[in-house]
């Protein structure tokens, strides 16, 4: 683990409020990264979170935190078409909430995902060591921040799981399509910048952990999802590093009074 990780500021960045609160903007993060990649004008907006955004926060809760998922905003009735259900997002300071059939099908995935017997983490393994045993492994961290210097600005990143035998850091995307997985990480803003960010601040191999939004069958009618294991190459690493760079440019530009914003375009990144 980086050395930053007995710090008190790695201390208080373990507490969500912190992290992503007042706080927490003393140092970059990924997320800062992509704004100022896709749309500069809206770096330091917040961001709104869409509905498969808090579907996948609800996963990842539920695999990583289940303590948090008890306390996740769920709408229980069935009507969201009425006033009851605008006036719960609004108490809610939400613009969409999770619905409870929703909310059962990502529970049966999280559950499904980190039985003992599934077998596309049973079955598949690196150093002989099965991925179900990585990730549950003996001092295995969940949710980890690390913080760091990156080309002389301050840097945050929380990592969803930091593995131990072998050493490695893990990060769980729930997608539609597993098989396209692969090239998204080589051209969307925010996979491969995130990559590089969490290499360097963690200094160990990254990998994503896919795991397919639809619940499938054997002929048997064994339920299954389908999961991919994806380690970051290292030319995705490189072009994650040129778009932080990039992006740490306009910041740069940003701060000039005369500087007129603008759209980047990626396509200088060939």
């Amino acid at each position: 683990m980086p050395e930053s990780n007995n710090t008190k500021e790695i201390q208080k960045l373990r507490d969500d409020k912190k992290y992503y609160g007042e706080y927490g903007k003393e140092w970059l993060s990924n997320s800062d990264i992509t704004q100022l990649l896709n749309d500069e004008q809206q770096y330091g907006v917040p961001v709104k979170e869409t509905e498969a955004m808090i579907k996948g926060r609800y996963f990842h809760q539920l695999v990583l935190e289940p303590e948090k998922a008890k306390d996740f905003v769920i709408w229980t009735e069935t009507e969201t078409r009425g006033k009851a259900y605008k006036e719960f997002c609004k108490e809610n300071n939400y613009d969409v909430v999770l619905k409870q059939s929703e909310a059962d099908e990502i529970k049966a995935k999280a559950d499904w995902f980190m039985s003992p017997d599934n077998p596309k983490l049973k079955n598949n393994k690196v150093e002989d060591v099965s991925w179900y045993d990585i990730i549950n492994g003996f001092g295995v961290k969940k949710e980890e921040p690390a913080i760091g210097e990156i080309f002389g600005h301050k840097f945050k990143g929380k990592a969803d799981l930091v593995t131990t035998n072998p050493s490695l850091i893990v990060d769980l995307k729930t997608t539609a399509d597993i098989r396209r997985f692969p090239s998204r990480v080589k051209w969307e803003n925010g996979l491969d910048s995130q990559a590089f960010i969490y290499h360097t601040l963690f200094k160990k191999p990254f990998v994503f952990i896919t795991i397919g939004e639809t619940q499938k069958q054997y002929s048997d009618g064994e339920i299954y999802y389908d999961v991919g294991i994806h380690f970051v190459p290292d030319e995705v690493i490189l072009r994650g590093k040129k778009k932080v760079l990039m992006a740490l440019q306009t910041l740069e530009n940003l701060k000039k009074p005369d500087y007129k914003k603008s759209v980047i375009l990626n396509e200088t990144l060939t």
